[in-house]
């Protein structure tokens, strides 16, 4: 339904979980709407007033995509929501960029086409959405010639230039195990300085999740990466689990 004009937006609700950034010391809220995989979240009008209708409840984390193809309609949401009193500063506002979208150029013109999609100035988080592509399709364009790990590096080089630069605020990953993982690890801790820091990874976790993925939270713990759950109730993980094995 349509949200009323005259309608205030609720306070967060009374303990509220956050976990704490890598790096900026951001508060991630715990608990977030994502915005794929439903025939709603592909509805221009139905995902404008959820982002409406969630914010002035009291929800704050916004979990999109680049892949989703909602952004403007996230964005449309959010504004109206702000107009109504919701402050931007309490909005946790993720996107990703998708395996195709890689390399260091293409990954800034992802992240800059996005930020105009969402007509915002910046946004809380962007996470590298998978190590490699997990539906079929052409590799990314701009990594032609180098490896799967060369394109994440060059990938991860993009989004700490860009985070420099405060288009961005956090850098994580998704459906990314331990082995990826290292590898942008290894880069922050070898130059801090210019490299962002691991700060979230999003993958199933959920009470059936399997050894990889217990493995991989493990690592994450041990590196201050914080965990950002989907099919927490359970679900398919196939894809995610087939592009967690691709090539390295």
């Amino acid at each position: 339904p349509p949200v009323p004009e005259d309608l205030t937006p609720q306070p967060r609700p009374e303990g509220k979980l956050f976990a704490t950034l890598e790096g900026s010391g951001d508060s991630m809220p715990l608990a977030g709407i994502g915005m794929c995989c439903r025939p709603t979240a592909y509805d221009t009008i139905c995902v404008e007033r959820t982002i409406e209708w969630y914010l002035l409840m009291g929800g704050r984390h916004i979990d999109g995509a680049y892949l989703y193809m909602n952004h403007e309609s996230i964005g449309k949401g959010m504004r109206k929501a702000m107009a109504k009193g919701v402050p931007r500063e309490e909005i946790f506002l993720t996107t990703k960029v998708y395996p195709t979208e890689f390399g260091y150029e293409k990954t800034r013109e992802t992240v800059e086409r996005s930020l105009k999609q969402l007509g915002e100035d910046y946004v809380d988080m962007v996470l590298m959405h998978a190590p490699s592509r997990m539906l079929p399709g052409p590799g990314p364009k701009d990594c032609k010639g180098l490896t799967n790990t060369e394109c994440r590096l060059e990938t991860w080089k993009a989004l700490s230039d860009l985070r420099a630069e405060g288009k961005i605020r956090n850098a994580g990953v998704s459906n990314f195990d331990t082995s990826h993982l290292e590898e942008l690890v290894g880069l922050y801790e070898g130059n801090s300085s210019k490299f962002a820091p691991v700060t979230n990874n999003q993958i199933p976790w959920n009470p059936w999740a399997t050894d990889k993925q217990v493995k991989t939270v493990e690592y994450c713990k041990s590196k201050n990466i914080q965990i950002t759950a989907y099919n927490s109730l359970g679900g398919t993980t196939g894809e995610t689990e087939k592009a967690m094995e691709l090539d390295t």
